[in-house]
């Protein structure tokens, strides 16, 4: 071969490829251009109607929430309900967020991602995998998070994310009761009813009282269990009752049960003789909340309660 042919032999070579680089280049930019804007959990959001469950892990713990009927459970929490705040927030995330932009893979990005990052996986009625996306546990100021999906050779940042966590206990309904003192017409406790102006002249006297009734405004709770199961392994537990009297004519009826490391809360719900009409629907509504499980106070707040039901 001449050295006129292998010139125009490596000048072909050399032109090919710089033709295939800016190729690729103008693929990767159109590329980028085609999905930024698009909806980040595009198969999801057409899905929607389909979605059955949704399992959340980070840093190796995973929950899964699941459709019942009209209501989300959570299954690790006892089957318990979906914080409906948390819920419409993952909802608005699926629905909303978008594609801001996009960056080549990076093994070292999508590794932390991985390693660090809230792996979402979405199921249909038939079980089938929806969707598979990985997104970062921290939030930018503008909602936006980064986000890798399996396969698809790319980084991107999504938003917005108005209200995500990973965290189990940010998903079930809090708090468990939420009275204030101008609601509390009186209280029961160990067969003696105290009347709200009397609580509210006793409290400045006895500081046990002071005590509940700042607990009754927001009584959180560490953990649950189903209540066939408390039983099961209770069978001859005894409770500490005691009785809120709302003036609506609702009445919260507290069951404590003390243990020597724990103390567990069952909550019944009744009305007085003479209720406000709106009380056995709002008791229809609240029923299901508490009816079928038994949840695990602080021990600060179960020593509240117990000091209040034992003098």
């Amino acid at each position: 071969m001449t050295k006129k042919y292998l010139f125009w032999a490596v000048f072909f070579v050399v032109i090919m490829a710089i033709g295939l680089k800016t190729a690729q280049h103008y693929r990767e930019n159109v590329d980028e251009a085609m999905v930024r804007g698009h909806y980040a959990f595009e198969s999801t959001r057409a899905n929607i109607q389909f979605m059955q469950k949704a399992k959340l892990t980070h840093n190796g713990q995973s929950f899964t929430i699941y459709r019942d009927g009209d209501y989300w459970r959570i299954k690790e929490a006892a089957e318990y309900f979906v914080n409906t705040e948390m819920l419409s927030g993952f909802y608005d995330m699926l629905n909303n967020a978008l594609i801001i932009s996009t960056y080549n893979l990076d093994e070292q990005m999508s590794a932390d991602l991985e390693r660090e990052g809230i792996n979402i996986k979405i199921y249909s009625e038939d079980n089938h995998l929806i969707e598979d996306v990985t997104v970062s546990s921290d939030v930018e100021k503008d909602k936006s998070r980064l986000a890798y999906k399996k396969g698809k050779g790319k980084i991107y940042r999504i938003g917005p994310v108005k209200m995500f966590s990973a965290n189990v206990q940010s998903w079930v309904p809090m708090p468990l009761l939420a009275v204030s003192e101008k609601e509390i017409a009186g209280i029961t406790f160990n067969e003696l009813y105290l009347g709200h102006d009397i609580l509210q002249d006793a409290k400045g006297k006895m500081d046990f009282l002071t005590q509940l009734l700042s607990l009754l405004q927001f009584v959180g709770y560490d953990g649950i269990v189903k209540k066939e199961e408390f039983e099961k392994y209770n069978p001859q537990a005894q409770p500490l009752k005691m009785l809120i009297h709302l003036n609506s004519g609702l009445i919260y009826q507290l069951n404590l049960y003390a243990f020597s490391d724990s103390y567990w809360l069952y909550v019944d719900l009744a009305t007085e003789k003479v209720a406000n009409k709106d009380v056995p629907e709002q008791i229809e509504q609240l029923r299901p909340y508490y009816a079928d499980w038994v949840f695990l106070l602080s021990n600060e707040d179960g020593k509240i309660l117990y000091s209040v039901l034992t003098q």
